[in-house]
């Protein structure tokens, strides 16, 4: 996020004067604590995760303490719990997107499946109308994100491992792979 914001701000501050760069007035924009941070960020990454989310925390070895507070408190508590502009659904459907077109097929496959949870899919048995068709959309928003991509060129394509990567094994993931590879869509609700 910095990486964009920083060069965002710096052309948006360019040539004004330094009473205008804004200051954080934490009083002004939120009353909302720490810990109604966390719980709401608890709330949304298991709306995403389900049950798992824990098992993907103890990835972060030694880091897991900060990560887990940022993840938690910061990038779900704060920023993706926040329904203001977005919905829910609307919110996974742009984190999917983002994450997808950098490439990262590992968390890809989380937000597929993240997705599905947003849409209502639990469970390994993905023969029941209701899971059909919500593969159905998953399988829509992919193409829709591969037209996009492949509009932008041959770089993008490149770049965003919607062709394979070099080795043909980093492509985007599938549907299907949220049963093969996750074991399905979990079975907590949100």
């Amino acid at each position: 996020m910095l990486s964009a914001l920083i060069p965002l701000a710096k052309v948006q501050t360019q040539n004004k004067g330094e009473e205008q760069l804004g200051e954080l007035d934490l009083s002004s924009w939120s009353s909302t604590t720490l810990p109604a941070l966390h719980a709401r960020g608890i709330e949304t990454i298991t709306s995403i995760y389900g049950d798992l989310w824990p098992s993907i925390f103890k990835t972060f070895g030694t880091h897991r303490p900060i990560v887990g507070f940022h993840e938690l408190t910061i990038v779900y508590g704060l920023y993706l719990s926040d329904f203001t502009h977005m919905s829910a659904l609307e919110t996974e459907i742009v984190v999917s997107t983002s994450i997808t077109c950098q490439g990262l097929k590992g968390p890809s496959l989380w937000h597929v499946r993240g997705l599905g949870r947003v849409l209502g899919a639990r469970g390994s048995d993905e023969e029941t109308p209701k899971m059909r068709r919500i593969k159905d959309v998953i399988r829509g928003v992919k193409v829709g994100i591969a037209s996009v991509v492949e509009f932008l060129g041959p770089e993008m394509v490149q770049r965003s491992r919607l062709d394979g990567g070099p080795d043909g094994l980093q492509g985007w993931p599938n549907v299907g792979d949220v049963l093969r590879d996750l074991g399905g869509w979990g079975d907590v609700e949100s």
